[in-house]
């Protein structure tokens, strides 16, 4: 889950900078945002991988059951606390592509689903399911128009 999170991390930063490039024009605020919030979401995610990294082995070889599940409770929270953050991303990322039609209409509705469901995550989980599938489809057309040259 650690290169995951690191390699979901960059990817996404990069992401929001190319839609700030793209919607920048339009609604400069919302894009600003939505770099900010980008940012927040990926440090949560890259600290849960150090802890990960870091803790666990050292909690594993210590045998102590309440250190390992407070380890295990930090790293489960700041993961869903990322999610959290990339669903006001989303959200955003949707109201500014409807709001530019720097995206085409159907993908920005698929984007403003996603972020509601990112941010409702952590209290009903298995939300996370639906999300994972949507992510995937958002994620995969999300990537084809922004390869897609915009004249």
């Amino acid at each position: 889950m650690n290169l995951e999170s690191i390699l979901l991390s960059i990817a996404l930063i990069l992401i929001a900078l190319a839609l700030r490039e793209r919607m920048q024009a339009g609604v400069p605020n919302l894009m600003r945002m939505v770099v900010i919030g980008v940012s927040i979401a990926c440090v949560l995610w890259l600290a849960s991988a150090l802890i990960d990294i870091t803790g666990s082995p050292s909690i594993a070889s210590a045998q102590d059951v309440s250190a390992r599940r407070a380890v295990i409770a930090i790293y489960f929270g700041l993961i869903f606390a990322g999610d959290h953050a990339l669903g006001w991303v989303l959200l955003l990322i949707g109201g500014a592509a409807l709001k530019t039609r720097g995206l085409p209409q159907i993908l920005s509705y698929l984007l403003i689903l996603s972020g509601i469901l990112g941010i409702l995550e952590f209290a009903v989980q298995p939300l996370m399911f639906v999300g994972l599938i949507l992510g995937i489809i958002w994620g995969v057309w999300l990537g084809v128009e922004l390869l897609r040259s915009k004249a």
